[in-house]
């Protein structure tokens, strides 16, 4: 069975182009094939290729392949027509400043009369595709998700795998770390480099930590510059042995080989900037483990926990409220228990979550959300991090940690310290609103023989105090206090 994350969040970055792509192609057709609306849709169907690539198994594979061979066919339609929008752009824009030989206002003629022929046929193309359930099949098949944008460890293995391949794929077309001089070899490096820039802006969203925008943009400039050198090597193969001057005698030819030399020199000194500055290895770490720990911390926010979340818990105020308490508690003791970014963000999400063992009775509601979080497909973590959020669950109410409890034995001795400190911070964060009034308004920690925690909040705070004093004692244990004790602050 494939993995829920990465079939959610591939399935939703697909339909999301291939929306873009139906609404490109009606403004094609809106447009009567407008220079710009053909370029839309080259760059909506290349994206969308891309896409249908990265996350080919997500979808029935009779869809991939139905989806593909539609966009391919747009792609034998709109490529030439697109090819002859940039030849006709740039040999008028040329004649326009240059002036020009019967020769070249001849291959202008017949460039006009070219996408006379060509328009009405992307038209038509656009039309076919749109009466056709292409786009259906995708978008009915990722309507019915109840969420998107669900990041578990399986979703990051597979696009480190296909990143680093990628990136594997423009260095291999490079010539021994260098950039190559050969048309033909610049063309597949020019391709590559574009194939990784469409992955790397569709899988941004599962890296919500992470700086792209220096990352794009050097892959867009290169993309550029190679482009560049491509469309003045298609100029120089048409012309063949053409030699068309102008009034001031200068062959057009000429200026094709400068535009090339040109764009080349910028192409080398990027790509030599990138190498010097380690780009390709930043783009590694990017999507690296360590980036994905990185994404974490944006993770108790995430649709997959508000969908467990509003499933079991029963009160959402004092889900809140608890969370609150609980951050509260963890950040004012950060110095005592010495844990970081990550872990507050698994206390965050246990405490996200501590009550969803609701949705079977509140009966060993602790136990039940323990086991809801070891058999969900949605959460974002792998097996590790997901025994410890819900043994900080688990341990939450009732008993604390027993080496008698097997999921706590399965524990390494640093994470049985994380979920002793978790679900200590828990415990008393959720004793502080035992009457689910939201009753207490800060929470201030000081430390001496005692924990002691200074509260303030409505007359209500003191009913507050006597459960946390009890449930706080885990807490005060496992930093190595004598006790708890709580005082209106």
């Amino acid at each position: 069975m494939l993995d829920a994350g990465f079939t959610v969040f591939g399935r939703y970055s697909a339909a999301e182009q291939m929306d873009e792509l139906v609404t490109a192609l009606k403004r094609v057709i809106t447009t009567d094939a407008a220079v710009e609306s053909i370029h839309q849709v080259r760059v909506r169907s290349r994206r969308l290729r891309s896409r249908l690539s990265l996350f080919d198994d997500v979808w029935p594979s009779r869809t991939v392949r139905r989806g593909d061979r539609a966009v391919r066919r747009l792609t034998k339609v709109f490529g030439p027509l697109r090819d002859t929008d940039v030849k006709q752009d740039g040999l008028v824009n040329y004649l326009k400043h240059n002036g020009g030989c019967p020769e070249l206002h001849q291959l202008t003629t017949e460039l006009t009369r070219r996408r006379t022929v060509q328009g009405p046929e992307a038209v038509a193309a656009a039309e076919a595709f749109l009466k056709s359930d292409i786009s259906k099949s995708f978008k009915s098949e990722t309507s019915s998700e109840l969420f998107v944008g669900v990041l578990t460890p399986y979703l990051f293995t597979r696009v480190y795998q296909s990143v680093s391949a990628q990136i594997q794929a423009v260095l291999s077309a490079s010539c021994d770390g260098g950039l190559p001089t050969d048309g033909e070899a610049l063309h597949v490096l020019r391709i590559s480099v574009k194939q990784l820039r469409y992955s790397v802006e569709a899988l941004v969203p599962a890296y919500p930590n992470q700086e792209w925008e220096g990352i794009l943009e050097y892959l867009k400039q290169l993309q550029s510059l190679l482009g560049e050198v491509h469309d003045a090597d298609v100029w120089l193969e048409s012309l063949g042995d053409c030699c068309c001057t102008w009034q001031e005698g200068v062959c057009f030819r000429d200026f094709q080989e400068v535009r090339r030399a040109e764009a080349w020199e910028g192409c080398r000194e990027l790509w030599s900037l990138g190498s010097a500055t380690g780009f390709w290895d930043t783009l590694r770490c990017t999507i690296s483990e360590a980036a994905r720990l990185a994404a974490l911390t944006d993770i108790p926010d995430s649709m997959g926990v508000r969908y467990l979340q509003a499933l079991g818990s029963p009160d959402t105020t004092h889900v809140e409220q608890v969370s609150r308490l609980a951050l509260l508690l963890f950040d004012g003791l950060q110095v005592q228990h010495g844990l970081g970014t990550v872990e507050r963000a698994l206390l965050q999400t246990a405490a996200a979550l501590h009550d969803i063992g609701w949705l079977r009775g509140q009966r060993r509601h602790h136990k039940t959300g323990l086991t809801m979080i070891m058999a969900s497909s949605v959460l974002p973590w792998d097996a590790r991090e997901r025994l410890l959020v819900g043994s900080i669950v688990r341990y939450h109410r009732r008993a604390e940690p027993q080496a008698s409890h097997a999921h706590w034995r399965a524990l390494s001795a640093h994470d049985q310290y994380v979920v002793a400190v978790g679900a200590g911070l828990l415990r008393a964060a959720d004793a502080l609103d035992r009457s689910h009034t939201s009753a207490v308004g800060d929470v201030l920690p000081s430390v001496g023989d005692s924990l002691v925690l200074r509260v303030t909040g409505t007359d209500g705070v003191l009913d507050e105090f006597a459960g946390c004093e009890a449930k706080g004692q885990l807490l005060a244990s496992v930093l190595g206090f004598a006790n708890l004790r709580c005082e209106r602050g």
